[in-house]
C-alpha cells in the first residue's frame, strides 16, 4: 500500500501542469475524502476476516476429519482424518482445488504440522512413524521411522533458515524432544528432555525463536531449540545439545523475556486449575500464546512475562456442561457421605442454593434459546476431544469453535466481535480452525482448468482478496470453508469427493429392498396441505408401522386440521401436530403415549425428514416436525417416518417466518389439511 502511494505520488510530479477544471475537480475530491469519516483500524482488521452466516462449501474425507493447517506464503491446505489419510489442497482465487492424497499412517493421525515457511509438512501417527512432506511439490519426501509412538510435533526453525528442524515428543509418555534436520532428517540431531510428564502441545515463536511447550499436567515450559548452525560433522553434538551451549542459550530467553523466575510468571494456571492442555497458537509477532484445554476454556498469555491476559470460555453451553459435570461429581461425593454416615443423619438431597440455580438454569432453557439443551449434551459428548484456536494476521482478535459458531473474540476486552457460521451451528459443532487471510497467488493454468463455463479472462485471474476459515466438526467427515459469500447452492455446498462407503451402499440397498415389500393398499404417500404451500411426504410403513398408523388415522379423521406451527427454528426445524398450539398437547389414536420405533437404516443425516415430537423415550403423541438441516444428534432419540419429496420451498417458506422469543410465528401458519396417497393408486 506504502509502495503504491509512493508510485502514485511520483506519477503525479511527473505529470503536466493541469488545467483549471482539472485542478477544482482533484480540490472537490480533496475535500470530499477530508470530510468522509475515517476508517478505523479496528473495522480495517474486521474487514479482513470471513463473516459468513454459512459455511460456503465442505470437502469430504472417508473417516472423521480430526486435523486442518494452512501453509503460510505457499498457500496449500492439509487436512488429516482419523483413519490416517492426509490429503493436500491450493487455495485458489476462490475456494480450494485437491492436489493429492496420501494413506500416510496405518493407525490414527496424531499431529499435523506445517513450517512458518510453508515449505515443510509433518504428519505423525499411531504407526510409530512421521512423515515428512515438501509442500510446493506435494511430494512425500522423508518416512521416519521411530523407535517411539510419536505424539506432538513442531517444525523450530525460522523462516529463510538453511536448515529445517523438526522437534518429535513421545504420545503418551515423559519422554525428551528429539531433533531432526534436513536435509536427510534421517539420523536424530539430538534430543532434549523439558517435561516429566507426557506432552501435549507444542508452539513455535519465531520472532524470538522460542519454543513453548506443556504437558499432561498442565505444566508450561519455554526453551530454546538447539540449532545447529556449525558446517562441520564433528561439532554438530556439542552444538546441539551441549552442557555448555544449554548454559549460553539459558541466559539469551532471559535476555529477551521480562522476568527471571517462572514463579513471577503464571504459567501454573493450567496446572491450579488440573486442567490438561490441547493445543497450542501464537501470533505472528513475538506477544501472545494462547493455550486451549480440557476444561472448554482458552487461556491468552503475554509472552515475554509469562503473564495470564484472559480466560475466555468456549461459549455458555460449554461453562453449563462443565458445570453440570461438577455438580454430578459433587452429588457423587454427598451421597457416599450419606451412605457412610447413620441411618437416621438423613439430610436435604442438595443445598437451597443448588436448587436456585438448578430452577435458574432450567428458566434459561426455557426461556432462550430451546436448543440449549441440544446444544449442552453436545458439549458433554466433545469434551476431551481435541480443539484448537488460531490468530488473525494483526493479533488483535483470536477464532475458535463454539456450540453457536465460530467466535472472534477482541483479545484485549474479550468481547465477541463476529460470529461466523452461526446458521449451522446447530448441525456442526466446530473444533479445529485454520485462517487464511489476503490474496492467494493465482495460477493461471489452474484457474483456466477449473473453469467449466467459460474461458479464465484477465480480469477473473486477477488476485481477490478471499479470507476463508477451515474447521473441522465434531464426528464429521466433512471439513468446512467459511468465507464472506454464501451457499449459492445448499444442496451441492457439500462436496462429494470421496466415493460412498461401502456399509452406506449396502444399508441403502437392503432399505429399498424393504421398502419395495410394501402392503398393497398401505398408505406410503401423502400430501401436506399448509396456508403458506403443499408438501408431499413419503412415509415408511415398513420400518415404522405404528407410528404411520397413527398418523395416517390422525389425519384421515382431520385431527390435524386447522393446526398451527408452534415451533420453527431456523436452521433446524418446523413443528406442528399439538391441538393446544403451544407444544404440550396431543395423543395418540390409542389415547396413550407410544413406543418408539428406530430403525438403522432410517438417520437424521440430511433436511427435510418427516419424524416425530416426544417428551422423552417412548411418549409419542401427534406431534411431529420436520428437520431443515442433518440433524444426527436426533438419531436413536426420534422415531423418522418419512421424507420430504416435493415442497421443499414449502417448508424453507415456514422456517423463515418471523417468530416470537418463544420460536412461535407471529402470524399464524396452518395445517389446511393432509390429503392421503395409496401405494396402489400412485
Amino acid at each position: 500500500e506504502v509502495k503504491n502511494r509512493s508510485e502514485e505520488a511520483s506519477s503525479e510530479l511527473k505529470t503536466p501542469p493541469q488545467t483549471g477544471k482539472a485542478r477544482q475537480g482533484r480540490r472537490r475530491r480533496r475535500e470530499s475524502m477530508a470530510t468522509a469519516a475515517p476508517r478505523s483500524v479496528e473495522d480495517a482488521v474486521v474487514e479482513a476476516l470471513p463473516r459468513g452466516e454459512r459455511y460456503e462449501s465442505s470437502y469430504m474425507h472417508r473417516d472423521t476429519v480430526t486435523h486442518v493447517v494452512v501453509a503460510p506464503y505457499t498457500e496449500f491446505v492439509a487436512t488429516a482424518s482419523k483413519d490416517g489419510h492426509v490429503k493436500l489442497w491450493k487455495k485458489m482465487r476462490f475456494g480450494i482445488e485437491f492436489v493429492k492424497h496420501y494413506h500416510a499412517h496405518a493407525g490414527e493421525v496424531h499431529c499435523l504440522c506445517v513450517s512458518a515457511d510453508g515449505l515443510w509438512l509433518c504428519s505423525t501417527g499411531g504407526d510409530g512413524s512421521a512423515k515428512l512432506y515438501d509442500v510446493p511439490s506435494f511430494d512425500m519426501a522423508r518416512i521416519l521411522k521411530l523407535t517411539f509412538i510419536p505424539g506432538e510435533a513442531a517444525w523450530i526453525s525460522k523462516r529463510g533458515s538453511p536448515k529445517a528442524v523438526l522437534c518429535v515428543a513421545e504420545m503418551d509418555q515423559p519422554g525428551p524432544f528429539r531433533f531432526y534436520a534436513s536435509p536427510d532428517f534421517l539420523q536424530q540431531k539430538s534430543q532434549l528432555r523439558v517435561h516429566s510428564y507426557p506432552v501435549r502441545a507444542v508452539a513455535y515463536v519465531e520472532p524470538l525463536d522460542l519454543v513453548i511447550s506443556a504437558d499432561s499436567k498442565g505444566f508450561i515450559e519455554y526453551w530454546r531449540p538447539p540449532h545447529n548452525d556449525d558446517s562441520s560433522e564433528e561439532s554438530s553434538e556439542s552444538s546441539w545439545g551441549g552442557k555448555q551451549n544449554k548454559d549460553s542459550k539459558k541466559k539469551k530467553i532471559h535476555e529477551d523475556l521480562t522476568f527471571s523466575h517462572k514463579v513471577e510468571t503464571d504459567l501454573y494456571a493450567l496446572a491450579k486449575s488440573k486442567t490438561e492442555p490441547v493445543s497450542l497458537a501464537t501470533t505472528n509477532d513475538d506477544r501472545l500464546f494462547a493455550v486451549c484445554s480440557t476444561d472448554g476454556r482458552l487461556r491468552i498469555f503475554d509472552v515475554k512475562s509469562g503473564k495470564l491476559l484472559r480466560t475466555v470460555d468456549v461459549d455458555e453451553a460449554a461453562s453449563a456442561a462443565r458445570e453440570e459435570e461438577e455438580e454430578a461429581e459433587a452429588g457423587k461425593k454427598e451421597d457416599q457421605k450419606d451412605a457412610d454416615s447413620s441411618e437416621d443423619d438423613e439430610g436435604p438431597a442438595c443445598s437451597e442454593a443448588q436448587e436456585q440455580e438448578r430452577e435458574r438454569k432450567r428458566r434459561r432453557t426455557l426461556k432462550g434459546d430451546l436448543s440449549y439443551e441440544r446444544r449442552v449434551a453436545v458439549e458433554k459428548e466433545a469434551r476431551g476431544t481435541p480443539w484448537n484456536c488460531a490468530f488473525d494476521d494483526s493479533g488483535r482478535y483470536v477464532l475458535f469453535g463454539s456450540s453457536f459458531g465460530i467466535k472472534v473474540v477482541d483479545v484485549s476486552t474479550g468481547a465477541t466481535r463476529l460470529l461466523i457460521g452461526e446458521s449451522d451451528s446447530l448441525a456442526e459443532r466446530f473444533r479445529n480452525v485454520a485462517l487464511f487471510q489476503g490474496a492467494a497467488k493465482v495460477d493461471a493454468q489452474m484457474e483456466q482448468a477449473r473453469a467449466t463455463e467459460a474461458p479464465t479472462t484477465t480480469s477473473s485471474t486477477q488476485p481477490a482478496s478471499d479470507p476463508t476459515i477451515f474447521a473441522t466438526s465434531f464426528k464429521r467427515k466433512r471439513f468446512y470453508l467459511l468465507t464472506r459469500r454464501e451457499p449459492t447452492d445448499q444442496e451441492k455446498r457439500d462436496v462429494l469427493n470421496e466415493r460412498p462407503d461401502p456399509r452406506d451402499r449396502l444399508t441403502a440397498a437392503s432399505s429399498s429392498g424393504r421398502r419395495g415389500a410394501f402392503q398393497k393398499g398401505a398408505s406410503s404417500k401423502a400430501v401436506l396441505r399448509t396456508t403458506l404451500g403443499d408438501v408431499t411426504l413419503s412415509l415408511f410403513p415398513e420400518e415404522c408401522p405404528k407410528t404411520v398408523e397413527n398418523f395416517v388415522t390422525h389425519a384421515k379423521n382431520g385431527y390435524y386440521d386447522n393446526l398451527v406451527f408452534h415451533r420453527v427454528i431456523k436452521s433446524f426445524m418446523v413443528q406442528t401436530g399439538d391441538p393446544n398450539g403451544d407444544g404440550t398437547g396431543g395423543e395418540s389414536i390409542w389415547g396413550h403415549d407410544f413406543e418408539d420405533e428406530f430403525s438403522p437404516t432410517l438417520k437424521h443425516d440430511r433436511p427435510f425428514t418427516l419424524s416425530m415430537a416426544n417428551a422423552g423415550p417412548n411418549t409419542n403423541g401427534s406431534q411431529f416436525f420436520i428437520t431443515t438441516t442433518p440433524c444426527p444428534w436426533l438419531d436413536g432419540k426420534h422415531t423418522i417416518f418419512g421424507r420430504i419429496t416435493a415442497g421443499m420451498d414449502t417448508v424453507t417458506a415456514i422456517e423463515h417466518v418471523k417468530c416470537d422469543r418463544f420460536d412461535k410465528p407471529l402470524d399464524d401458519v396452518k395445517i389446511v389439511a393432509i390429503d392421503l396417497v395409496d401405494s396402489s393408486s400412485s
